[in-house]
């Protein structure tokens, strides 16, 4: 909740050079050192960069892989796949767990709001009930750096969440 509430008051990110193809690799190798049992699937072409602040970046990239893993349950893999087009730099974490239902999907990025009990395993990424927060603090990260996040429930169950990230070839709001 701390972080959260730094983010809010927060008017600009640090920014240096984040190498986003590097930064992703860490989080997937993490992911599966953690979840042994789970497959997870990274599509990454070498050097994807962007400016922004490395911590932030990477706990909002963090945030959205734990939360696949913790309620996708065993529907299958998770896919992680970097691109870029002319202006962004594009993460998409895709699941094939239950989604989310159509009248909390609007809502899965407000601070302290958890989805209907059907996505939800027992278990939030930190072992626990989720509390609402981390997805928030990505979508703030996100909007911090210009960038935004949005989800989409996926034809044939899943949920996918895509963060984008300027590359700096266009303005920012």
């Amino acid at each position: 909740i701390m972080t959260l509430a730094r983010l809010r008051t927060q008017k600009e990110p640090v920014r240096e050079p984040v190498r986003m193809d590097v930064m992703i690799r860490g989080i997937v190798d993490d992911a599966r050192y953690e979840h042994p049992e789970a497959t997870v699937n990274l599509y990454c072409p070498d050097r994807q960069e962007v400016s922004g602040d490395t911590r932030g970046i990477a706990s909002a990239v963090e945030n959205v892989v734990r939360n696949a893993l913790a309620y996708a349950g065993d529907a299958g893999p998770i896919d992680v796949a970097v691109s870029a087009d002319a202006d962004d730099v594009v993460v998409t974490v895709r699941d094939r767990g239950p989604g989310v239902s159509p009248e909390d999907l609007p809502r899965i990025f407000e601070p302290l709001y958890r989805a209907d009990e059907s996505r939800d395993h027992g278990a939030s990424p930190a072992g626990g009930p989720g509390q609402g927060i981390g997805l928030a603090i990505t979508a703030r990260v996100m909007e911090l750096h210009g960038g935004v996040a949005t989800a989409e429930n996926r034809a044939g169950g899943g949920l996918k969440v895509i963060l984008r990230l300027p590359t700096g070839n266009r303005d920012r709001p």
